[in-house]
């Protein structure tokens, strides 16, 4: 019996440890978001910092490290339109990197190559591009462009990994990231 209540005891412990872990790592999130040397915005629990960048989309993985667990932004549902606000104050035209890519990176691999969320480590996660928030009026997604990117208005695009968009968007927060 005691064996029982001092498990309960310490399952309540961890449970309470955990909340607390949680509630602090989004209060300091949010803390230092309003910190940022960039431009940015706080919505449920995630900072989202708007960088102004020159270099491909290699360099601009390793450059969202202005707080822990940084990434660039995952482009999933409609965050385009939530973040559009902030886009509209970029200039018209304007591109900024996103954590995706097209792989594999060979041409010859066409049309078999499929949309993948990338992650600060390099590991990948398979999304469906039919359900990516794709502005159509450009015709995206351009087969020959293999990294994605926000354009100004919130609509996702295709960009050469290789170009340098002049901007990218990283996101730090809570990990509640949603793939489709």
């Amino acid at each position: 019996m005691q064996e029982r209540i001092l498990l309960l005891f310490c399952l309540h412990v961890a449970i309470l440890i955990n909340l607390l872990i949680a509630t602090t790592t989004a209060f300091t999130t949010e803390a230092q978001c309003n910190t940022s040397w960039y431009s940015q915005t706080y919505i449920n629990g995630t900072c989202y910092t708007f960088v102004t960048f020159s270099g491909n989309y290699d360099q601009a993985m390793k450059k969202c490290t202005e707080f822990d667990d940084g990434h660039l932004v995952y482009p999933y549902y409609n965050l385009g339109n939530i973040l559009q606000p902030k886009l509209y104050s970029l200039p018209e035209g304007t591109l900024l990197f996103v954590g995706l890519r097209q792989f594999p990176r060979n041409s010859s691999d066409e049309p078999n190559k499929e949309w993948y969320y990338v992650m600060s480590d390099n590991t990948t996660t398979q999304t469906v591009a039919a359900a990516l928030p794709w502005n159509t009026y450009y015709g995206e997604p351009i087969l020959a462009n293999d990294c994605g990117a926000f354009g100004y208005t919130g609509g996702l695009r295709t960009v050469n990994c290789s170009s340098s968009p002049g901007y990218l968007i990283c996101e730090y927060g809570n990990g509640k990231v949603i793939f489709l």
